[in-house]
């Protein structure tokens, strides 16, 4: 929201919160006005009629949204945000547990009643080794 704010030049109260729940709470009951959310926390009240997507704030339109413009369609050229998740570990810990950890977690994104409910609420797996991932969120 920080980004946007300063992108399209105007000024809105931050407000933090522990998590989506109360977020999308606060949204549903009309507390706050505005709110970035993943697809997967907001999707079951956009069917029901109760939200509005307004924009995506990704490179390109979500294939199950794709009435939906992205923020860049829309003139914020610079507005291109994503969001992830990532599984961490202690600094220090074994490589054989990293390793393990690695390949269960894996095997879990790939199972068949898995994979198919993640691709549902628009996230793009991406299943790289550790390595990967410490190199792409190391400063």
């Amino acid at each position: 929201m920080e980004m946007f704010k300063q992108s399209a030049g105007f000024f809105a109260t931050h407000i933090p919160y522990k998590g989506a729940t109360p977020a999308v709470t606060d949204l549903l009951g009309g507390n706050v006005q505005v709110a970035f959310m993943v697809p997967g926390n907001v999707q079951q009240f956009v069917k029901q009629g109760r939200l509005k997507l307004l924009a995506t704030s990704g490179a390109k339109r979500f294939p199950s949204m794709p009435d939906v413009p992205t923020l860049i369609e829309l003139g914020y050229k610079d507005m291109e945000t994503t969001g992830w998740v990532g599984l961490l570990a202690p600094a220090g810990t074994p490589k054989p547990i990293i390793d393990r950890y690695h390949r269960e977690i894996v095997k879990i994104l790939r199972l068949q009643d898995v994979a198919p409910r993640l691709r549902d609420m628009e996230f793009e797996v991406i299943a790289s080794t550790p390595e990967q991932l410490a190199g792409w969120i190391r400063p």
